[in-house]
């Protein structure tokens, strides 16, 4: 379950009207509003492969993942990945995004490395995590 501090952001943000909360749990705010891609394709699948932009952060701010190796966030450089390879929060937040979104995304840790966390990433069991995420190309 998430954190005693990370419940009482996600539940702070309940009352932030710029702020949706799901079904799920996942809270996103819209940063900008893309367009469609034209192809029919407005959203991606699960295994559809995406150019994306994203920085990961914990709520202190600590960054622990980035699409750019050094941890900056770059707006020409992008990663490669479909939905189903990312953890949930950033798989359902993907598939509801069009090409040119950017959204900032609030993940409880249910949707996020839950009550393990994750070593490598220097995650502590029921972190509640953030994410800036932009889709680029599907």
């Amino acid at each position: 379950a998430t954190n005693q501090v990370g419940s009482i952001m996600l539940k702070g943000n309940k009352y932030n009207p710029a702020i949706t909360t799901l079904e799920s749990g996942l809270q996103y705010k819209i940063v900008r509003s893309g367009g469609s891609t034209g192809t029919g394709e407005e959203h991606p699948t699960l295994y559809s492969p995406c150019k994306i932009n994203y920085i990961g952060k914990t709520l202190n701010s600590k960054i622990f993942d980035s699409s750019s190796s050094n941890f900056v966030y770059n707006e020409d450089i992008g990663k490669i990945l479909a939905p189903y390879q990312v953890i949930v929060c950033l798989q359902e937040a993907m598939q509801l995004m069009v090409v040119g979104d950017k959204w900032s995304l609030y993940c409880p840790s249910e949707l996020a490395y839950g009550d393990i966390g994750s070593n490598e990433k220097n995650i502590y069991p029921g972190d509640m995590l953030m994410y800036d995420l932009e889709l680029l190309e599907i």
